[in-house]
C-alpha cells in the first residue's frame, strides 16, 4: 500500500504487487519468499556490523511505511562499512539483495556482496549514489548468483567513502531472480506465503471493472487433470460484474475419445449477450499440461480478440464485438486440478502485439 513499491514504467512482468503504468493498478500475485536477513530495519542491532568512521542513528527519519523508523548512516572518508552478519545461502543459486535508501548529503555510497568462504566479492563495491536523491525513497535491488561451493555471504549497504549521510530501511535477501515486496524481520528470517499458489482458492475483485479494451495475463502451470465428473474443469475464469457471465475462461478438458486418458487445456472468449464462445483455442494447441504457460488475451471492442501464448500470437478473431466488463478474476474451484499460479495481471488497456510477445515470452 505504500507509494514506493508501486512500479511506474513499462510492462514489468517480474515486478511484485502492482504496475501503475496504465494509470490504474495491475494486479500481480507473488510467490512464497523468505527474507533471510535476521534484522531488516534495525541497523544498530548486533546483526549489522559497522567499522571505521560511521555513525548510525536509529529512528532518525520517516521510512517508506510512514513511520519514524529509518536509520541514519553518517560516514566520512575513512571507508565506512555497514555490513550484515554471515548469511547462509544455497550454492549456484539466484538471490536478490535489496534495501530502501534516501540521500541526505553523501557524495558516494557503495553496496557490495561478499563470499566469506572464498574471501572474494561476488558483487564488487558499486556506487549507487546516482540511484538515490534527497526527496524520495528508492529501493536498490542487487541480483547475484552464489558460487558453486560457497554457502556463507555478507551484504553491505556501505563499503566506501561516503562524505556525508544517507538514510536506510527495509533490507532483504531472498532466493529468486527478482525482488518481491518487502518482508520485515525482527530477529530471525521471515517467510511470506505464496499468494494464489493453488487456484482452487483464488478470487480477486477488481476495484474498477475492465471495459471495452483490456488485457488479461496468466502465468501458470497445470501439472495434472484428474478425470472430472463432466468433460471439463474451469482452471481460471474472468467474470462479468454480475458474477455469472464469463468474459474468458481457461478450461481443462477430458477427452473420452479416442484416448480415455487424454487431457488438454483450451481458452474461451465470450461476446456480451451471446450464448456461444466468440473465440476458442483448439484443444490440440500449444497450451500444454506439465509445462509453464504464459498467456495474454487482448480484448478490443473495435478490433476483436487476440491470444498470445509463450511469446507468439496463438489465435485471433479480428471482428468488432461487445465484450463483457470484467469485475472478478477467479481460480477454478475444482480440486482435481494441480495448478501452480505464478502470476496474474489485468490491464485496462489493449496491449500492443509487441508488448504481449514480450510479456508472454518464457
Amino acid at each position: 500500500t505504500d507509494s514506493y513499491s508501486k512500479k511506474t514504467a513499462g510492462v514489468l512482468e517480474n515486478e511484485p504487487r502492482y504496475d501503475y503504468s496504465g494509470g490504474d493498478a495491475t494486479l500481480l500475485l507473488e510467490p512464497e519468499r523468505q527474507n533471510l536477513l535476521a534484522h531488516s530495519e534495525s541497523f544498530k542491532s548486533s546483526f549489522w556490523e559497522n567499522y571505521n568512521t560511521v555513525t548510525l542513528t536509529a529512528n532518525a527519519a520517516i521510512s517508506p511505511e510512514g513511520v519514524t523508523n529509518a536509520t541514519s548512516i553518517d560516514g566520512g572518508n575513512d571507508y565506512p562499512i555497514v555490513r550484515s552478519n554471515e548469511v547462509t545461502l544455497d550454492t549456484s543459486t539466484e538471490y536478490v539483495f535489496s534495501f530502501y535508501a534516501k540521500n541526505v548529503d553523501a557524495t558516494q555510497v557503495r553496496y557490495r556482496v561478499y563470499d566469506e568462504d572464498l574471501n572474494t566479492d561476488i558483487v564488487s563495491p558499486t556506487n549507487y549514489l546516482s540511484q538515490i536523491n534527497t526527496t524520495e525513497w528508492k529501493r536498490i535491488e542487487v541480483p547475484f548468483t552464489t558460487h558453486s561451493t560457497s554457502t556463507n555471504y555478507r551484504v553491505y549497504t556501505s563499503s566506501s567513502n561516503m562524505g556525508g549521510e544517507i538514510l536506510l530501511w527495509g533490507a532483504q535477501v531472498e532466493k529468486g531472480s527478482y525482488a518481491t515486496s518487502y518482508i520485515p524481520t525482527y530477529g530471525s528470517a521471515a517467510t511470506r506465503e505464496g499468494e494464489g499458489d493453488s487456484l482452487s482458492s483464488f478470487t480477486c475483485t477488481l476495484d474498477k471493472p475492465l471495459s471495452k479494451k483490456y488485457t488479461i495475463f496468466l502465468d501458470l502451470q497445470v501439472d495434472n487433470l484428474e478425470r472430472p465428473t463432466t468433460n471439463f474443469d474451469d482452471i481460471f475464469v474472468a467474470r462479468a460484474a454480475d458474477g455469472n457471465n464469463y468474459a474468458f475462461r481457461l478450461e481443462g478438458y477430458y477427452a473420452p475419445t479416442p484416448d480415455p486418458d487424454t487431457y488438454s487445456l483450451r481458452a474461451f472468449m465470450y461476446e456480451s449477450g451471446q450464448s456461444g464462445a466468440f473465440l476458442s483455442t483448439d484443444h490440440t494447441n500449444g497450451i500444454q499440461l506439465g509445462v509453464r504457460n504464459k498467456i495474454a488475451i487482448v480484448f478490443d471492442e473495435e478490433v476483436g480478440v487476440k491470444v498470445f501464448h509463450n511469446g507468439a500470437l496463438e489465435k485471433e478473431k479480428l471482428e468488432a464485438a461487445s465484450f463483457y466488463d470484467v469485475k472478478f478474476l477467479e481460480g477454478g474451484a475444482q480440486p482435481r486440478s494441480k495448478t501452480l499460479l505464478h502470476g496474474v495481471q489485468a490491464y485496462d488497456v489493449a496491449l500492443s502485439d509487441a508488448e504481449c510477445v514480450s510479456l508472454t515470452t518464457i
